[in-house]
This record gives structure tokens, sequence and C-alpha cells, in this order.
């Protein structure tokens, strides 16, 4: 089998031609190449704390985590599922001043947290998400309400080719510069309490930015499962915090459907922070008040914004990232990062 030709699918433990849709069953332990599994045991933290330049495949199962202060490598650290999916860690990883940190297949089922210090910045760089699972659910405990939390002001960080989903708050919350989401795909982010009392409930974005310069947003798509199917909240908020340093963000090959509210939110706050979005081949349809809305003062480019939904021969940008950008593929990803 040609790992260049399949992508990951790792909630059903297989992988998706991507030219015919044919699924092939997980063939083997880890990627051509790779060590052998080594166990490390239960807490998840001890694989992170690592030294760099190196691959390390962790064995199938479930693990610990918690807070983790400086784990910072002058090479990348590479921590790897032995396969995509099976790897799960189920308490909130939270980290401060940590770098250079690839996780690969790994399931996420607390919030990932780079956010355990004080302020805008708390020390971590370079972290990237590579095709992993990330969900906190209501009722789930743990300290999270989002998927992924980011809060380092001139980090570099990145989500791509993950699956986001049943998210009680934000599928994404952050306020980084050079962060990059890339053929992601999340779903499901809403707060039950919706149903109950408004506005008690939790304020649902797909992806939430409110500060930060040079973020880019390609290749995903926000508000539909694995299916095609509408499931809750497709919302994107972009907003300019008065406490933050404003925001300049690029939305390119994005999908946006089914949001309650505005497709995409642009918001300027009304403050002398600059806001301003570029939006190129988005489509976004099927949302309550409209495809966009820029208001209180900021700005936006749009080129090709498509307000009609997709058909049956349309294919979602996520997926057309995955066929073209293999599971195995992530250091050629990094290798063309300008980071």
């Amino acid at each position: 089998m040609s790992l260049d030709t399949f992508f990951a699918d790792p909630d059903n433990n297989r992988w998706v031609n991507a030219q015919s849709g044919s699924t092939v069953a997980w063939e083997q332990s880890a990627g051509p190449g790779d060590p052998e599994p080594l166990d490390l045991g239960p807490d998840f933290r001890t694989y992170v704390d690592q030294s760099g330049g190196q691959t390390i495949v962790i064995p199938n199962g479930t693990y610990s985590a918690g807070l983790l202060a400086d784990a910072t490598h002058d090479d990348w650290l590479i921590l790897k599922a032995e396969t995509p999916g099976n790897v799960v860690i189920n308490e909130r990883l939270s980290m401060e001043g940590c770098s250079r940190i690839v996780f690969v297949g790994l399931k996420f089922e607390r919030e990932l947290r780079l956010h355990a210090g004080s302020g805008w910045d708390n020390g971590n760089d370079r972290i990237i998400s590579w095709y992993c699972q990330h969900s906190q659910a209501v009722g789930a405990g743990g300290g999270g309400e989002n998927g992924i939390y980011w809060t380092a002001a001139n980090a570099r960080l990145a989500a791509v080719g993950c699956n986001i989903y049943d998210c009680y708050h934000d599928g994404i919350k952050q306020y980084s510069s050079d962060s990059i989401v890339q053929g992601c795909r999340i779903w499901n982010v809403y707060d039950p309490q919706n149903d109950i009392d408004p506005q008690t409930a939790k304020h649902n974005d797909t992806i939430q930015i409110e500060t930060g310069n040079n973020i880019q947003i390609l290749d995903s798509t926000l508000g539909l499962d694995l299916n095609g199917d509408p499931v809750k909240e497709g919302h994107v908020q972009i907003a300019s915090e008065p406490s933050g340093s404003g925001v300049s963000a690029s939305l390119e090959r994005v999908w946006v459907g089914q949001s309650g509210s505005f497709g995409i939110m642009i918001d300027g706050k009304n403050n002398e922070l600059p806001c301003h979005v570029d939006l190129t081949d988005i489509r976004s349809w099927n949302n309550t008040y409209g495809a966009y809305e820029i208001q209180n003062g900021a700005t936006a480019n749009t080129t090709n914004v498509l307000e009609t939904a997709p058909s049956g021969s349309d294919v979602a940008p996520d997926t057309t990232w995955r066929e073209a950008n293999s599971y195995e593929s992530y250091n050629s990803w990094i290798a063309g990062v300008s980071w």
C-alpha cells in the first residue's frame, strides 16, 4: 500500500484511498522508517519532555496529562501514535514554555491548552498538531472548554489535517500570531445549554480569534461532519480585543456552513487596534444572518465568496487538502512553512 495515496480515518481504524474512496484497515504500526513503539509509562508528559531531534512512536493506549513547563527543543520532537487515533490522552494537557513539538495521529479527549501561564505570552513556540483528533465535550471535566486553546503572543502554532468535534465552547480558541489551521474539519461545537437557556450558554465558534497577526485558516471545512452533514455551529469569530495587539488574518479555500449566526464575523470592536481579514475562495451558506459581516471598524478584502450550498460534485476543501498531503508527509509540510 502506498501511503501517498491514502489519508487516515482514525475514527474507523482505516486508511481511505484519496482517489477511489475505498478503505483499507491499518496495516502497520508506524510509518516507513519509524522506530518501534517506546513505552515510557502512562503519563503523556514524559514523552513531551524527551530530547528533540527524534521520532518517538507511542504505544497504543490511554494516557494521563496535566501541566507541563519548559519542554524546549533545539530540533523537532515528533510524537507519533503507534496507530492513528489509538493513543488517547484523556486529561487536559496544559503547556508553558514548550517548543518544536509535533503531535502525530493522537486523540486528545480533553482540551489541548497552550495557555498555562498568565498574560498573552507563555513561551510556547512551534507546536503542531498533525492529523490528530481533538474534543472537549460538556461534562467531560478536566477544566477545559475548547478542542484547542492557543494563547502565546508571538508563537508559531498549527493544527493540520485535524478533526475537531464535540466541543461545548470553541473548536479552536486562539490569541496567537503566525498560527496556521489547514486541512481541518470542525463540527458539533455547541453548548447544550443553548437548548435550555441561551443567555447562560457558551458562545460557540468553530474558530475564535481575538488577537494575533499573520493568522492563516486554509483548506478547511467548518460546521459539517465527516459525512458532509451539518452539525451545529459553523461560525467563525474574528475580533480585535482591546487588550490584544490587533488582528490580521487570511481565510483561503474554506467552507462555513449552517451557522446560527453569520458564517464569518469580523469585528473591530470600535477600538483603535487594526482588524483586517482577507477572504479568498470561501463558500459560506445557509447561515442564519448571512455569509459574513464586517463591523465596528474592521476591514476586509473579499475574492470569490460564494453563498450557495455545494453541489454533489463539489469536494470539501479539507478532503482535497488531505488527498494531496498524506498522513506521513509532516516533514515536508514543516520544511515548507516559513517559520
